[in-house]
């Protein structure tokens, strides 16, 4: 048998002196700062043995503090990590978004991907971290206010995306299945596009005025966007075509009957997919503008926040 001749730590010691030779016991004692003194190799072994016992029993002895420093090395790493992604609940309560805007997925919905940040207008904003991470490949911009992302929110998005590596997290996202329009995360892309597509064209707007509206709140909206388009703009039937083609046909379902529905689903589906056509199908881009105009003038007179953001709506109206 090969018997060992390095130096014997605590938590190897085997208790049978044939497996260890003379020179092992020597090191071992002469590393511990013990004399080697005189006798042969069951002497030699006893004094080890005495010498890894009060090693052990000193360890010991401070087991509870190391365990201690270890709880909160843990601690504060963890909370350190939180605050790299703003993961905490004084953000968590005043964020201007609760759904990713690709995924379309409620903040609570896969927590180890969240991220937020605060941006220059005050308001903290929430992304799935790999929506994140695609969109700046190629725009570098928050698509909720059209505001630059700072250098300092991308490297902590960095240093979130290297903690979830180093953990084995997968970072693949699948966001380019087909949503039914129809379905709730369907109508739910469809308000986020809508609300993306006005800020990137200079509109003041935010997605959760929009969501935040109430069942009677939708019904207002829905009359004020009815008597906008077919009665106050004093639109030609040539003008909304090319506002909403091929046949300007949108909110065509009669505002009696969206007072007596008391579906919010089904109020908000005819909604959102109208003011989809309003605003994405004009044939220029000032007809787009034009529908773009409409549909704010009519959310600032049921979203008092909108109308704060867009005082030019109370000029229009008083004219």
């Amino acid at each position: 048998m090969v018997k060992y001749k390095g130096i014997i730590k605590y938590y190897e010691f085997n208790n049978n002196p044939s497996q260890y030779h003379v020179e092992s016991l020597k090191k071992t004692l002469r590393v511990n700062g013990m004399k080697i003194g005189q006798g042969n190799k069951q002497a030699l072994f006893d004094r080890v043995v005495v010498c890894l016992n009060n090693q052990q029993e000193s360890i010991l002895k401070y087991t509870d503090k190391i365990v201690k420093i270890q709880a909160l090395y843990r601690g504060y790493s963890l909370r350190g990590e939180l605050y790299v992604c703003n993961l905490v609940p004084r953000v968590c309560n005043k964020l201007n978004n609760d759904s990713d805007f690709l995924t379309c997925d409620h903040w609570k919905k896969a927590l180890v991907y969240y991220f937020a940040y605060q941006g220059n207008d005050g308001f903290y904003y929430y992304f799935d971290i790999r929506s994140l991470c695609k969109l700046l490949k190629t725009n570098g911009t928050n698509p909720y206010n059209r505001e630059v992302i700072s250098k300092a929110t991308i490297h902590n998005m960095n240093l979130r995306l290297s903690f979830l590596k180093r953990r084995n997290i997968s970072l693949k996202i699948e966001d380019d299945y087909e949503l039914d329009n129809n379905s709730p995360e369907g109508i739910k892309r469809i308000s986020n596009d809508i609300f993306i597509e006005l800020t990137t064209h200079g509109y003041n707007a935010h997605v959760e005025w929009f969501n935040k509206l109430s069942l009677v709140g939708l019904k207002n909206l829905y009359r004020a966007l009815e008597d906008i388009w077919n009665y106050r703009s004093q639109l030609s039937s040539m003008n909304k075509v090319r506002i909403a083609p091929p046949n300007g046909r949108i909110f065509t379902t009669k505002v009696k009957k969206i007072y007596i529905n008391n579906d919010i689903f089904h109020i908000k589906k005819l909604l959102i997919n109208d003011i989809k056509k309003l605003i994405f199908s004009g044939d220029t881009i000032d007809d787009r503008k034009l529908g773009m105009i409409y549909f704010i003038t009519a959310l600032s007179e049921v979203s008092h926040v909108c109308l704060l953001a867009n005082p030019w709506v109370s000029i229009i109206n008083t004219h």
